[in-house]
């Protein structure tokens, strides 16, 4: 995916109906959560999608980021990323390091069940050797701000609940 080039020039969401979408990738991220948060009620009142977005680094240019990497939309044959399925609503342009951030963040038992401790261990390890370890905190508030919306969703619901409630007054 950090290979496909594109010529945007904004930060912002690609399949939205009202899509947001500005020129700094941290008023995207304050916005996007922003959003989420409101959609998902009272539970997170008083979480700052300012200091979310604050958090995460503003990257050099934008990039597309499929944003939901987990093992269901991602087709491997033998040892090699043959395809990368599911571009519904959360696509955007934004930080290439958030997609293997999310694909990481997305193997807690909350979210794939099925993944296990030495998947996530080999993950974390595969962070650290990118220089990505720093971000994992940061990314995982802020997709948990992103995900806050999806509140039918039990599970995921839980897992924001547990990241976000958790760090609330942290950076």
């Amino acid at each position: 995916m950090r290979a496909l080039r594109v010529s945007h020039a904004w930060y912002g969401d690609l399949c939205e109906a009202e899509p947001i979408r500005t020129s700094s990738h941290r008023s995207y991220l304050e916005l996007r959560a922003r959003k989420s948060l409101a959609c998902a009620g009272g539970v997170f009142e008083g979480i700052d999608p300012a200091r979310l977005a604050a958090a995460l680094p503003e990257p050099d240019r934008p990039s597309l980021v499929h944003l939901d990497l987990y093992p269901g939309n991602v087709l491997v044959e033998g040892q090699e990323v043959t395809a990368v399925i599911d571009f519904g609503g959360l696509p955007i342009m934004g930080d290439a390091r958030l997609d293997p951030l999310s694909a990481v963040i997305y193997l807690t038992p909350f979210i794939t069940p099925t993944a296990t401790d030495r998947d996530r261990s080999l993950a974390r390890e595969w962070l650290q050797a990118q220089d990505l370890d720093e971000l994992f905190e940061p990314a995982e508030r802020w997709l948990a701000a992103r995900w806050s919306f999806a509140t039918g969703d039990v599970r995921l619901h839980r897992w924001c609940q547990r990241v976000l409630l958790e760090h609330h007054g942290d950076p």
